[in-house]
């Protein structure tokens, strides 16, 4: 338990209801073997245990760690926190950039929690500059949404995904609709609880044991509401660039933008085949002068070649989902569609 110790406090209630006469002690958080905050990684169980049985631990010394990171950093490439090959927040993310520095106004963007999360670390595009808990995207942007009358001047993007959006986000959005916030509410919908293990939601039409149910439709969800909805491949970048600033100078209140498309690991599991053939064009590619697609884009399936200078495909990373074709400015990428 990584949050309030629901199951120590409820055990300590029976126990005392029992009335046991040998009932034994429950130790936690409230015994204080455990803390309160961080998260119970093994040194924090281990360290509890030997406290509880009187053995003195102590976690790895410095110079063991040491050792250990200079033989793994041998072995092991390093590669941050970022989205998947073939993911469609990596275009999400790249026409949400281009629209807010387009727009000029320097919008204030508030998130949520899920995959798109990683926006906020140094591998993503860092467009995010508010994040907070599940729900708390569409929440901090109703109270941003509300401060023109106080010379706020920024426009307002707030978002979330579509798993999240189901489970905690309806809720703000009422709230910003009823409170008259003007701000854009972004759905990234990729039809899948993607971040925490394939879960169902509510708009993928499957219960929890996979049984067919009826789906429920997030833009008729939030045009119900009052919304003006727009709906765009996530993929097509231009369009949704264009659409979104639109919607930031639109003043009428809640606007919603859903950029949809199916996460990679899902469509490839019910695809089972890539969509394109991929590959670098050497004569054409400007390698490490430009390097928009391994640099910019940040995509794990595209590489730079020293020995060449030239940007290379990972094929063992690679989903040839085609963005970098798309958005190569050499055109030095192509894709190919199979047959």
């Amino acid at each position: 338990e990584e949050v309030d110790p629901y199951v120590e406090t409820h055990a300590k209630a029976a126990m005392a209801d029992a009335r046991l006469a040998d009932a034994p002690e429950i130790l936690g958080r409230g015994s204080g073997h455990i803390s309160y905050v961080g998260e119970n990684n093994p040194d924090r169980v281990i360290a509890a245990l030997c406290r509880i049985f009187n053995i003195e631990y102590r976690a790895r010394t410095p110079e063991y760690q040491k050792k250990i990171d200079d033989i793994l950093g041998k072995l092991v490439v390093s590669r941050g926190l970022i989205w998947c090959p073939g993911c469609p927040h990596r275009a999400s993310f790249y026409s949400i950039k281009n629209a807010i520095k387009r727009d000029g106004r320097n919008a204030v963007v508030t998130s949520d929690i899920g995959c798109y999360t990683m926006d906020a670390f140094p591998d993503g595009t860092q467009v995010t500059n508010v994040l907070h808990c599940m729900g708390g995207g569409l929440g901090e942007g109703c109270g941003f949404g509300q401060l023109k009358q106080f010379g706020f001047e920024q426009p307002v993007i707030s978002i979330c995904g579509d798993s999240t959006f189901f489970h905690a986000s309806i809720t703000p959005l009422v709230n910003a609709i009823y409170n008259k916030s003007d701000m854009v509410a972004i759905i990234l919908d990729n039809s899948i609880t993607a971040m925490t293990g394939f879960q169902p939601h509510a708009g993928s039409g499957r219960t929890a044991t996979q049984e067919p149910t009826q789906m429920v439709s997030a833009e008729e969800l939030c045009r119900t509401l009052g919304c003006r909805v727009e709906v765009v491949d996530a993929f097509d970048t231009k369009a949704s660039t264009a659409k979104l600033m639109e919607l930031m100078k639109d003043e009428g209140g809640v606007k919603v933008l859903i950029l949809r498309r199916k996460c990679e690991l899902l469509r490839m599991r019910q695809e089972k085949t890539h969509p394109y053939k991929v590959w670098v064009d050497a004569e054409k590619c400007k390698g490490d002068k430009c390097g928009f697609c391994y640099r910019i884009l940040q995509c794990p399936g595209v590489a730079y070649d020293k020995q060449s200078d030239k940007a290379k495909i990972q094929e063992a990373l690679c989903a040839e989902c085609g963005l970098c074709a798309d958005l190569c400015p050499n055109k030095a990428i192509v894709k190919e569609e199979r047959a």
